[in-house]
């Protein structure tokens, strides 16, 4: 069987993980180094080795997705810290160009990311001055460019003061770091228009609405105008969902239609909290990076199973008002609202249509008041797919990947478990169970907050395979780990073994 090979952004579930259980999914192949070779938080990745793994198994590749941070650097962290110089990276960069002479046949395609500019004072990914000048450097660059296309003097004057309060050194190696990484993506915008690439995603990690981050995206999307590569080159809000897209966009060339539906349409022009653009425009751009077509104009009713309108429907469980909540920075402040604005979902869930549930009412986890609703109703397993993790855009661009994936036609037993995991770790973990561990357990995590978790998330699988009309034999956490040593994502695996299945190993152990 032909393969393909990948290389991830880092280790997380997210980046490693997923891509490739989706595209099994699909009954696709695709191959990844061992998560303990691509580094972490601390430690970059040996791209030596990495080179040699992708060497290895060229051999009846079909072709690469590539992470271009990960080439590059280490990682998507060490994007953020490497300290080599711009010319050395570009000597790497153009190894590219060599594989492809030796591997002619081979197509790559690309992901990489516009450094991200954190509001926070937390060094953990960063430059070690983030710690004590981090917010400070994310204000001075949401200033600077604010302030280029307006006259206030009130915001002069506090760009002027922060100007003088961070440590000119300090601020010279961060517009340095952002420089280099900007004409290294030029680059690699050059090597597409030779064709040493063929698809390329650049995601904007955590953009806002101004700042550094904005004018390289704009800089990079007048490149990639001049170079006409608007057909093959996308730059977007996004980072931990590129692979997922990546993947999807290129294994399934169909577009299915897609019917978008919201809990609250009249709100879906708000403003995430980390894309810094209406969420309905998130969607726009992650469904165009996919390769699915949207029909945001149709109504549930006009959806029949004689002459289906569409070939899917996705529901967004967007946020009614306000600012978008973050769960993992506020532990409490939560979404009041009555549960009769379920009630179209669950009307939907019961048409004969395949429904995929977009859960962005709150940053970084599922809105469990809906899922609790979702469950008591006995509806939670009808759904076709189902997201909620980190930001909007991860969250939209995953799904639609994995809906596109599931309308094309899927692995039944692999849609089951990679379903359930979601709701258990995006939803429930995500949702309600990380704020209880932090709030009882500090990092690095212990052997008790393991039990802990693995013990609840069990008692909630027990009650999810009662509503299963077919249900497994087996129903329970089968791994559970923090791959990098904090409460912030999980590493959580199910196994959803079935009689047939239970039998044929017992066989194969006698």
């Amino acid at each position: 069987m032909s393969h393909w090979l990948f290389l991830p952004l880092d280790g997380r579930p997210c980046n490693a993980r997923f891509p490739v259980e989706l595209a099994a999914l699909a009954g696709q192949q695709v191959l990844c180094p061992p998560v303990e070779a691509l580094g972490d938080a601390l430690r970059p990745a040996r791209r030596d080795r990495l080179e040699s793994w992708i060497e290895s198994r060229l051999p009846g590749a079909q072709g690469l997705f590539l992470s271009l941070d990960t080439w590059l650097y280490g990682n998507l962290v060490a994007s953020r810290k490497n300290q080599e110089g711009l010319k050395a990276l570009q000597l790497r960069l153009e190894q590219l160009r060599a594989l492809k002479a030796r591997h002619p046949d081979l197509t790559i395609h690309g992901f990489a990311t516009l450094l991200r500019l954190s509001n926070s004072n937390d060094d953990t990914e960063e430059r070690p001055y983030w710690k004590q000048y981090g917010t400070q450097i994310y204000r001075l660059s949401w200033l600077e460019h604010y302030l280029k296309s307006r006259v206030d003097n009130e915001l002069q004057a506090e760009y002027e003061a922060l100007c003088e309060s961070i440590p000119a050194d300090l601020l010279l190696d961060y517009r340095q770091l952002r420089s280099r990484n900007l004409a290294l993506l030029e680059a690699v915008l050059a090597l597409q228009n030779d064709g040493i690439l063929d698809t390329l995603l650049i995601g904007c990690d955590d953009g806002g609405s101004y700042g550094w981050t904005i004018q390289e995206r704009q800089s990079l999307e007048e490149s990639i105008a001049v170079q006409g590569l608007a057909t093959r080159s996308l730059i977007y809000p996004g980072a931990d969902e590129l692979a997922c897209v990546l993947l999807a966009r290129v294994l399934i060339t169909e577009r299915p239609r897609i019917q978008v539906k919201w809990t609250w349409p009249e709100a879906r022009q708000l403003i995430t909290r980390y894309e810094g653009i209406p969420l309905n425009e998130t969607l726009r751009y992650q469904a165009q990076a996919v390769g699915v077509e949207l029909l945001d104009d149709l109504e549930i009713d006009d959806v029949t199973d004689a002459s289906p309108a569409c070939d899917g429907l996705l529901w967004v469980h967007n946020f009614p008002a306000g600012e978008q909540i973050d769960q993992f920075l506020d532990r409490e402040s939560r979404q009041t609202v009555s549960t009769e604005h379920f009630t179209p979902l669950f009307s939907a869930l019961t048409q004969s249509i395949p429904l995929a549930l977009a859960d962005v009412c709150y940053a970084n986890g599922g809105d469990i008041q809906l899922l609790e609703t979702l469950e008591s109703e006995g509806l939670l397993l009808s759904l076709s797919a189902y997201a909620a993790w980190n930001t909007s855009g991860n969250t939209l661009g995953m799904l639609l990947a994995w809906f596109k994936l599931f309308l094309t036609g899927v692995n039944s037993h692999l849609q089951l478990r990679f379903l359930i995991e979601r709701l258990a770790d995006d939803g429930w973990y995500q949702g309600k169970l990380r704020q209880e561990l932090c709030a009882n357990y500090t990092d690095p995590v212990t052997l008790n907050s393991c039990i802990q978790a693995i013990a609840q998330l069990n008692d909630k699988l027990r009650a999810w395979r009662e509503q299963l009309s077919d249900p497994p034999s087996c129903l329970q956490i089968q791994h559970l780990s923090f791959p990098w040593k904090r409460f912030f994502e999980v590493d959580l695996r199910v196994c959803t073994q079935s009689v047939a299945e239970e039998g044929l190993a017992n066989q194969g152990s006698a």
